[in-house]
């Protein structure tokens, strides 16, 4: 039945990974800003998610496999800010869209990469073994984050704070949610971004879902040679991402606007 495929294994999962687990995920985001260690928080949100991918191999019920995914979808996420408030405390101005559109595009490839080995290993040995695998990898990450990532100082790379801690002073201040709702709707750049990321995001999300089954189920491709047009596109994904990121370094140093 393509309807029941379709709603329980394409529409709920990612409703329930990308849509419902948002809360958790905004409020691991907001913790980045609390906790006095983020690479203790980044190590544990990947260790949570990685058990989930491995709760999603293991899920024998419907239920199961909707709360194993919604887990991992908070998980997956809550890292996302966790991880930019580090790289906007690892690199300066000049380098800092350079080191966020790489870890973008990283963040695509690795989606793509998942469906391409999930796409070659799922017929020989069962949807199951790419969730294992992942889980598996995400969890010896983890555990490498936490013994060999600095923690590094907040508002170290900014230059206003830098002279502040030069004097012996120390940034301590803190995200309100005041405050998030303020730059969230009192300004005009933010909301403007926030719609185009909304609108652009549609039409990759119903690729990342639907694209592979429709190739090898609709269209009559079998597996791989669906797997490989979506590589294609992930190819696209990273390579786009660098280059924006490239292109957006360009212009911040010529001139903030041009963003």
């Amino acid at each position: 039945d393509t309807v029941a495929r379709d709603l329980y294994l394409g529409s709920n999962l990612a409703l329930a990974s990308s849509v419902l687990s948002l809360p958790f995920s905004g409020c691991i985001g907001f913790a980045s800003d609390a906790v006095s260690s983020r690479k203790v928080l980044i190590s544990l949100t990947a260790l949570v998610g990685g058990l989930s991918a491995i709760g999603t191999a293991m899920a024998n019920t419907y239920p199961q496999l909707i709360f194993a995914r919604f887990v991992n979808g908070a998980c997956m996420s809550g890292s996302v800010p966790v991880v930019f408030s580090l790289l906007s405390d690892w690199f300066d101005d000049e380098e800092r869209n350079a080191a966020s559109s790489g870890f973008t595009a990283m963040m695509g490839a690795g989606i793509i990469l998942g469906q391409i080995f999930a796409g070659c290993t799922g017929p020989s040995y069962g949807w199951r073994f790419s969730f294992f695998v992942s889980g598996f990898l995400t969890i010896l990450l983890a555990v490498l984050v936490m013994g060999c990532l600095r923690d590094p100082e907040r508002g170290g790379k900014e230059k206003v704070l830098r002279e502040m801690m030069a004097i012996g002073r120390k940034y301590d201040r803190k995200l309100t949610w005041g405050q998030f709702v303020s730059a969230m709707t009192n300004h005009s750049s933010n909301c403007l971004l926030m719609l185009q990321g909304f609108f652009s995001n549609i039409p990759w999300g119903i690729m990342f879902v639907f694209l592979n089954d429709c190739l090898s189920q609709e269209m009559g491709l079998s597996v791989e040679a669906a797997t490989f047009i979506v590589g294609i596109f992930g190819i696209g994904c990273a390579t786009g991402g660098i280059l924006g990121g490239y292109l957006g370094q360009l212009a911040t140093g010529a001139d903030r606007k041009f963003l």
